[in-house]
C-alpha cells in the first residue's frame, strides 16, 4: 500500500470543477443514466486518519447537501484515473464551509464526504 499525505484547501467552484459542481443559486444539471433518482440520508462521521478505499460511480452523479452548517471534508480524484494503475498522488481534498452543497460528476473517485466536527 502506498501512503500519500493530502492537504485540504477551501472549496471553490473553480478548483472543484474537474470533479463536480459547487451548488449556488445557479442551475446545476445532474447525470442519470437509468432515469431514476435516489435520495439517501447519510449521517456523516469524522474523517479517518487513514483512507484505505476510494470508489466511483460510472453511471450517475451525486448531490450532497450538508445539514446543520458543519464544515465538510471532500476527498476526490480525477475521473480519468484508471481502475488498474490508480495513482494516489492525484487525490485532493477540499473543505466545504457547511453552507455549500456540491455534486460529484459520474466517474469521479471519492470517499463519502465527512464532517470536520462530531
Amino acid at each position: 500500500m502506498r501512503h500519500v499525505t493530502v492537504h485540504a484547501t477551501r472549496l471553490t467552484a473553480e478548483a472543484f470543477e474537474p470533479y463536480g459542481r459547487v451548488i449556488s443559486t445557479a442551475r446545476a444539471d445532474l447525470t442519470r443514466k437509468d432515469g431514476d433518482f435516489t435520495a439517501r440520508l447519510h449521517v456523516s462521521h469524522r474523517v479517518p486518519a487513514v483512507i484505505e478505499n476510494i470508489n466511483r460511480h460510472m453511471d450517475h452523479s451525486q448531490l450532497f447537501i450538508p445539514l446543520g452548517g458543519a464544515p465538510v471534508v471532500i476527498v476526490v480524484a480525477p475521473p480519468d484515473q484508471p481502475m488498474n494503475g490508480f495513482d494516489p498522488s492525484t487525490i485532493v481534498a477540499f473543505v466545504a464551509d457547511g453552507t455549500q452543497a456540491f455534486t460529484f460528476d459520474a466517474g469521479t473517485w471519492h470517499i463519502e464526504p465527512r464532517a470536520l466536527v462530531s
